[in-house]
């Protein structure tokens, strides 16, 4: 267990780990499965340490609030991301194309359409996700539903 060695490699991403268990962790990324759901808000979390994080938003313990729309938050980090994009902070920037972004971690993701990344293609029409939830919001488009709920 102590070698070094990571014998469990994602079919997705080509990444590897060293115990299967962080390999079907990993996979949720991708799967966009979210088997742990708040009892109270039936919101979804891939792992459940993200749900436990979260149950604080409803407990009142550590939560933080949006003093512009009342929104709650488990950590002061994602308030404080969250407030971006209401005062229109988006510090990064797309080099090729120039979409901004309020996180690093969009921008990396967004950055998968200029590098040919996209694990995900639509096999209607060709349109290429880095993220199978993604893809699946997208279907919803051919089959004439809504993707969000009025």
């Amino acid at each position: 267990i102590h070698t070094g060695q990571k014998p469990f490699m994602c079919d997705f991403c080509g990444q590897r780990f060293r115990q299967k268990k962080n390999l079907n962790s990993h996979i949720t990324v991708h799967t966009g499965q979210n088997p742990f759901s708040c009892e109270i808000c039936g919101q979804g979390f891939s792992h459940k340490k993200r749900l436990n994080s979260h149950m604080a938003v409803h407990t009142e313990q550590e939560s933080f609030t949006c003093d512009i729309c009342g929104q709650r938050f488990s950590c002061k980090k994602s308030l404080n991301s969250h407030i971006k994009a209401h005062t229109g902070q988006n510090p990064f920037a797309c080099e090729h194309c120039g979409t901004i972004f309020s996180q690093k971690k969009n921008l990396n993701a967004h950055m998968k359409v200029h590098t040919g990344q996209n694990a995900f293609a639509c096999h209607l029409c060709g349109q290429r996700f880095c993220h199978k939830k993604s893809l699946n919001s997208h279907m919803t488009v051919h089959a004439g539903q809504k993707p969000f709920p009025c």
